[in-house]
């Protein structure tokens, strides 16, 4: 196994960042080592920051027959995980009164072009997957002719198509879904009359400086475009996307996840456009799904045990990668994964951080 160690910024002394580092490197390893196969998950990055210090690991290999484990500059698919990045975005538009949670979808979109029983959707109705809408449009199966790139053939008409059929028969219950987020993207291309990406580039990455957070790379990222893997262990495609852009189409590095992970944390210089990020992190209202799993803006809350803190968290699935973020303000602690398989890596996160946080006592 072929482990990589970075410590990208710690306030403690040297000595005691050496014997801290070795400590958390003994034990990530051990289990990296005991629980994860290598074979189903050929390279893993873990990304743990614990107040002012980062760590990044890298295991097994970035590309099948390299030996070189994956490293914090490479990119990958994050899937689902956009969301996140899309309800901050929508948040920093709310706090400047452009956008307003309890008005609805004809406030904003066409409403002409909007089945009836649609219209009277909510914002926030979007943004707490409570708006009845399903997973994916019902229209979405009959464009989906490449199962290892499901949304390469689902284009902007097709969307406009089943929002003027789309018969809405119930609202109210939390159901996961990423055509509320692809809504919330028009509504902020609408609202701001530029593209997604720019709104997302002008007002949430440029000023938190994330450079590699894009559904477009330049020829310099490309080149740090990780390989990634189908289920059965051949290479995967890389995604491409139509639209949905807002939902499930980022993609993104360590370097710039880590520096999401801790402006959500408010750890380092205040930025202005904290406290929007902050309030996503509110929960909204119980999934029904489990008693302990709220919705945020974007996110779920995740309460480990009745009377400890909350887990910010969410993952992603890209065609060939995965991706999970998770994090306590309280403790200012929080993971990263990513991985250049399909394979679900969620408990290896979530135990990453139960471990930082001391079995769910640190204060």
């Amino acid at each position: 196994m072929i482990i990589l160690l970075m410590i990208v910024f710690s306030s403690m002394t040297l000595l005691g960042q050496r014997s801290e580092s070795k400590k958390l490197e003994k034990y990530v390893s051990k289990y990296v080592e005991m629980e994860i196969d290598l074979n189903k998950n050929p390279g893993i990055l873990i990304g743990i920051i614990d107040g002012d210090s980062t760590y990044v690991y890298g295991f097994g290999e970035a590309e099948k027959g390299t030996s070189r484990p994956p490293t914090d500059s490479a990119i990958f698919e994050i899937g689902s995980m956009t969301k996140v990045f899309t309800a901050s975005l929508l948040q920093i538009l709310v706090d400047e009164g452009k956008i307003d949670y309890q008005k609805t979808l004809a406030d904003y979109l066409k409403k002409e072009q909007l089945h009836e029983s649609i219209q009277n959707l909510t914002v926030w109705s979007l943004a707490t997957h409570t708006s009845g809408f399903p997973r994916v449009p019902t229209n979405f199966s009959i464009k989906d002719k490449d199962p290892n790139n499901p949304f390469k053939n689902y284009t902007d008409k097709d969307f406009d198509e089943f929002l003027a059929d789309y018969n809405l028969f119930q609202t109210g219950n939390y159901i996961y879904s990423h055509t509320n987020f692809a809504l919330i993207e028009r509504i902020i291309e609408t609202v701001e009359n530029k593209d997604f990406q720019l709104v997302l580039e002008e007002k949430l990455l440029r000023p938190l400086g994330l450079k590699n957070t894009t559904h477009g790379l330049d020829e310099n990222q490309k080149q740090r475009l990780n390989p990634g893997y189908l289920l059965d262990g051949t290479p995967a495609p890389t995604a491409i996307f139509s639209t949905f852009y807002g939902s499930i189409g980022l993609m993104s590095d360590m370097n710039d996840l880590i520096r999401f992970v801790q402006v959500n944390l408010e750890l380092g210089q205040e930025l202005p456009l904290q406290s929007s990020l902050i309030k996503t992190q509110v929960s909204q209202v119980n999934t029904g799904i489990e008693t302990y799993i709220d919705t945020g803006i974007g996110w779920h809350i995740v309460r480990p045990k009745r009377k400890y803190y909350g887990i910010v968290s969410h993952r992603g699935t890209g065609v060939g990668h995965q991706a999970y973020i998770a994090f306590i303000p309280e403790t200012q602690t929080g993971v990263i994964v990513l991985a250049n398989s399909r394979n679900s890596l969620e408990g290896l996160g979530f135990f990453m951080l139960k471990m930082i946080n001391n079995n769910w006592k640190r204060k």
